[in-house]
């Protein structure tokens, strides 16, 4: 029974000793921690600090640039480091260097420089995380950005093409803004600016924002970091009623934030905010527009600087989620427009260095649309072509009003990268816009309703090309002939009331130039071709390049039988289907005696086609000019 109580005994000492023993390890480790804890902010031994809660006659009465202001002797000696947080004198505290110190009647003047960081640390190592709001400046974690994020919001914004009306200048906007007060973001803006009479920007934007600062500091050199991190959505609609060139901005938002101070050791170290929102629209339009695009986006902007190196990185990190930029016209556009909203943020320490960062998304479309009766390739019904991009905006600069981080770090520009779009897409109505807007602005309150088709490759039964045109009401095929003509294989005039007459002929064999009169002609194109040239028989006639629709001005005469040199003349204007490559000026061109018209007119597909207009005094009213080319460019072979 003893020797039981013996071993139990040394059993119960054997565990104390065991636990003491790991209770003193514990104890020393935890102290050990404790003392590099401690250690890792070092604080200069020559450092005064000043706050709200230093009494009064401790306080400085006035803060200027180079001194400050005592009513009672402070006892500072020369290289003295003096911290002030938010004070009184000093709303966005201060860093100075005592330079000397001296009596005026009752008041003492201290006469300072500025100081930097790493005359008050001797060691640091600190990151800050903070929130902003409205009402200043949160501090947070910086692996919990906990936040409630309503995405659906944005959701009761829409644009509708169709409601975009260009004789309503009273109201050019057909966004529903959401009035839901919750959010979910910190800041949250809605906005209606009408520019002009003709040209409104609108949207909604709501944005959170995070900061992040940085301090390591070891033997009188400094790492210093801030980075700004934004969460925006929204929507951005700029509408343009009728012609206009106008470049708008507006800040719709300015907001300074309280100053924010907080401890390290005792020191405070004070952080300003400012923040706004920048809205632009840019207009060079011709016509009637609208476009509309999303702003949702994440990016963290900012810098770091090394004073061992002297360098400093810029911090980009960007998501945008934005899928797309929408748009419409009532009747046509050409030209370019941009919308774009852009937040601005500007965080400094003691209101002395800092970063003033702007990020924000741009809406882009370019080019020539019109609204059109038959739709596009994917379903539209416009004609031309438009380049739509979303791109991103990120500019900024370091500000060193006056150093704070380091003397050697100056202010300077960030992020002098360009960025890319983001989302780009280039639309079109179809392989051949430019005729389809052509054909599309030529018809306006013009309708091609009737089509014609050449007979003579059913008729013959041989494999000769089938050509189609489209004519409006207004006229009528009077001449239908096949082989009735020396010559000529087939030949369809068109005509108008005035005797204005559309025809095409197609002959079999090449033009040939009669007569004794030589013309000078000048070929310009009007409209491009819907004609594209390909095989016949095995042949490839492609060679012949683009065809347009030209308009042929005589302007000289010359008689072979009695003339040396041409007589400049303003004579007749035609209109003719042509390979763009006989545009210019052109000369020696002589009737041609198989058919009405120049010989110019014809182009050998294979032997000699021409698909040309004339009218009987060699004008054409505006109206008919309109018709005609209409007319021409609809020509194209039947596949």
């Amino acid at each position: 029974m003893k020797r039981k109580n013996i071993i139990l005994i040394a059993i119960i000492i054997i565990f104390i000793l065991v636990f003491a023993i790991s209770g003193i390890v514990l104890f020393k480790f935890m102290n050990k921690n404790d003392k590099n804890n401690n250690d890792s902010i070092i604080i200069k031994k020559n450092v005064t600090v000043i706050t709200d809660k230093t009494e009064p006659k401790r306080q400085p009465i006035k803060v200027t640039d180079d001194e400050l202001i005592f009513s009672e002797n402070p006892h500072y000696s020369k290289n003295d480091v003096i911290v002030a947080g938010i004070i009184d004198a000093a709303p966005e505290g201060f860093i100075r260097r005592v330079l000397s110190i001296k009596k005026n009647g009752s008041q003492y003047i201290v006469k300072t420089e500025y100081a930097v960081l790493t005359d008050v640390f001797e060691e640091l190592h600190l990151t800050k995380n903070f929130i902003l709001t409205p009402n200043g400046v949160n501090e947070t974690d910086s692996n919990n950005k906990s936040r409630t994020r309503n995405h659906d919001m944005f959701q009761n914004i829409s644009y509708k093409k169709t409601k975009f009306n260009s004789h309503d200048t009273s109201s050019t906007t057909n966004m529903l803004l959401s009035t839901d007060e919750n959010t979910g973001y910190q800041f949250y803006q809605e906005f209606e600016e009408e520019i002009e009479d003709n040209i409104s920007l609108s949207g909604s934007v709501g944005f959170n924002i995070w900061e992040e600062l940085t301090f390591d500091i070891s033997h009188n050199n400094i790492a210093f970091g801030l980075a700004l991190h934004n969460e925006t959505d929204g929507e951005l609609f700029l509408g343009c009623n009728k012609d206009a060139e106008k470049n708008y901005q507006k800040e719709i938002l300015k907001k300074y934030l309280p100053a924010y101070q907080f401890m390290v050791s005792g020191i405070p170290i004070v952080v300003t905010n400012e923040v706004l929102l920048d809205i632009n629209g840019n207009t060079t339009i011709e016509g009637s527009f609208g476009t509309s695009f999303g702003l949702e986006s994440e990016n963290t902007s900012g810098f770091l600087y090394d004073s061992k190196s002297g360098k400093v990185e810029d911090i980009t990190d960007k998501n945008y989620l934005s899928d797309g930029l929408d748009w419409g016209t009532e009747a046509k556009m050409s030209g370019e427009c941009s919308a774009s909203a852009l937040l601005h943020l500007v965080s400094k320490l003691y209101g002395c260095t800092g970063a003033d960062i702007a990020v924000g998304i741009s809406g882009n479309a370019n080019g020539e649309v019109s609204t059109s009766v038959k739709k596009s390739t994917d379903g539209l019904n416009y004609a031309g072509s438009i380049d739509l991009a979303i791109e991103p905006k990120l500019q900024g600069t370091l500000v060193v009003s006056v150093p704070i981080i380091d003397n050697k770090l100056i202010e300077q520009p960030l992020f002098r990268v360009k960025i890319k779009p983001f989302w780009e897409k280039h639309w079109e109505s179809s392989a051949n816009w430019k005729i389809d807007l052509e054909n599309s602005e030529a018809s306006e309150d013009l309708e091609l309703k009737n089509s014609y088709r050449t007979k003579l490759a059913d008729v013959d039964m041989v494999t000769v090309p089938t050509f189609q045109f489209d004519y409006p009401d207004s006229w009528s095929i009077t001449t239908e002939m096949l082989h009735q003509v020396p010559n000529i294989m087939e030949t369809v005039t068109l005509t108008n009331d005035r005797g204005v007459e559309v025809t095409y002929v197609d002959l079999d064999s090449p033009a040939i130039d009669y007569g004794r009169t030589m013309y000078t002609i000048d070929v310009t194109k009007e409209a491009d071709s819907a004609f594209i040239p390909g095989y016949i028989q095995a042949e490839d006639n492609s060679y012949l390049g683009n065809f347009i629709v030209a308009k042929i001005k005589v302007t000289g005469e010359l008689s072979m039988d009695t003339d040396s040199e041409y007589t400049q003349v303003d004579g007749p204007v035609s209109y003719a289907v042509l390979p763009e490559s006989y545009s210019g000026i052109q000369e020696d061109i002589r009737n041609c005696g198989y058919y009405k018209g120049f010989s110019y007119n014809y182009f050998p597909y294979p032997t000699g086609c021409a698909f040309f207009a004339e009218s009987p005094d060699g004008t054409f009213t505006k109206e008919e000019e309109k018709e005609v080319i209409a007319i021409l460019s609809s020509f194209k072979e039947v596949q």
